[in-house]
């Protein structure tokens, strides 16, 4: 390699800094074979690739989250596929997961404002490529919730006796929509259509040409083309015990209020690689914590040959010092969020400026620059304000959503795939 092409691959391999523990891979020679798949050398397009992974490190910074990925190579290659094909980059979902506390019969049923990090972050990068007049990237949300309800099941709720994977798969697919009519979920399940209206309710803060889609995993479940993915990961992490039952070999093991059922080890890697053959998304954006997924979902890539993802893994700067309940709710009142920044501001001093920057890349430029005068005058009153004249209509929206929709309206899969085909605004 000549110097200046070891030059700009030093660059781009310093330019993903580590995140909550993560470490990315950043070996120079799969940078280079990227490169050279592509046919393009990092002399000529190496500055582009630099530029634009720089871009999606700082607009997640601005919003309050500390971005890495798993593997620089794959950052390169997308961007390189964007310039060959015109396909935007960086193109990522988002799995949203079950939350017990949007829905208590304590507390009733609201969601906190950090809700809106990862539209936060869309926000900021739909701006960035306008700024640079590139393609505008292209995102959808999952409410994966419903896997609190695989996790419930456990062991002795999902018992399959079938003699191939395929029909395994049905088998354990019929199971989980049979619990979804369950009274015994009852509860989770007007849980997750709490959080699913405000995930919608937040969607629609977008401009109608680069509203983010928002479709569920019952979506997923019910489409024919996911039985066959399913099949193969019962096939590769599963194997038959002496019983003649289906069992789950080397689980992904992890704990998000309580421990995951060895069920959704299949179940989460058929969802990423039949999402990306789907509807061609090959980035997911999920916390730092659940970075022990990344190995699982690389293996059963290489297993059905189909393109490795783009793990972007985050840690959110929020989270760090407060509690669930000192952050703004959508449905508090301006003398509420005051009472919240006031707490916030003992417990860490950088606190509300995150609060304010999950709302900014929603906001014009000058009702920004207002708020930050206020902030930095410390007139906690008029930023709560502020922030409660944001949130109302978000939760207004939520709410007559969930009394028009008694179940989840469900989102056919093929439209989404079929738009994720066009950039914004041209359909």
């Amino acid at each position: 390699m000549t110097n200046q092409t070891n030059k700009i691959i030093t660059r781009i391999k310093k330019s993903i800094p580590p995140a909550g523990g993560v470490i990315p891979t950043t070996q120079t020679n799969t940078i280079k074979k990227a490169f050279e798949k592509a046919n393009s050398s990092p002399t000529s397009s190496g500055l582009e690739v630099l530029n634009s992974i720089k871009a999606t490190i700082s607009a997640a910074n601005c919003v309050g989250l500390e971005l890495t990925t798993n593997e620089t190579s794959r950052v390169v290659r997308e961007k390189l596929r964007e310039i060959k094909t015109g396909f935007p980059f960086p193109s990522m979902y988002k799995g949203v997961s079950f939350n017990p506390q949007t829905y208590t019969l304590n507390r009733g049923k609201g969601e906190w404002i950090v809700l809106l990090d990862f539209f936060s972050l869309i926000r900021s990068l739909l701006q960035a490529s306008t700024k640079q007049k590139a393609s505008p990237p292209r995102f959808s949300i999952l409410d994966a919730g419903l896997y609190w309800i695989v996790n419930l099941l456990g062991d002795q709720g999902i018992k399959l006796t079938a003699s191939t994977p395929e029909k395994a798969a049905q088998q354990l697919l019929t199971v989980l929509l049979n619990s979804l009519a369950s009274q015994q979920f009852d509860l989770v399940i007007e849980c997750n259509r709490v959080r699913n209206a405000y995930l919608q309710a937040i969607a629609q803060q977008f401009p109608a040409n680069s509203t983010p889609p928002v479709f569920t995993l019952k979506d997923i479940w019910n489409d024919p083309e996911f039985l066959p993915f399913l099949a193969k990961a019962l096939d590769f992490f599963c194997k038959k015990d002496k019983k003649n039952q289906w069992k789950v070999i080397n689980p992904v093991n992890y704990e998000r209020y309580m421990p995951y059922s060895p069920w959704v080890t299949p179940l989460v890697t058929a969802e990423q690689i039949f999402v990306g053959q789907k509807l061609g998304v090959y980035g997911i954006l999920s916390p730092t914590a659940e970075a022990g997924w990344n190995k699982a979902i690389d293996q059963f890539s290489r297993f059905t040959k189909t393109p490795t993802f783009i793990a972007w893994m985050y840690t959110r700067k929020l989270g760090k010092t407060l509690s669930y309940q000192t952050v703004p709710y959508f449905s508090d009142n301006a003398n509420i969020i005051e009472q919240k920044l006031n707490q916030a501001q003992m417990l860490d001093p950088t606190a509300n400026q995150l609060i304010i920057n999950l709302i900014s890349p929603f906001i014009s430029k000058s009702k920004a620059q207002t708020v930050q005068k206020n902030l930095q005058k410390n007139n906690l009153k008029a930023v709560a304000k502020f922030i409660a004249d944001f949130l109302t209509p978000i939760e207004k929206q939520a709410k007559e959503i969930l009394i028009s929709e008694p179940i989840i309206t469900p989102t056919p899969l093929n439209q989404i795939g079929w738009l994720s085909q066009f950039p914004p605004g041209i359909c």
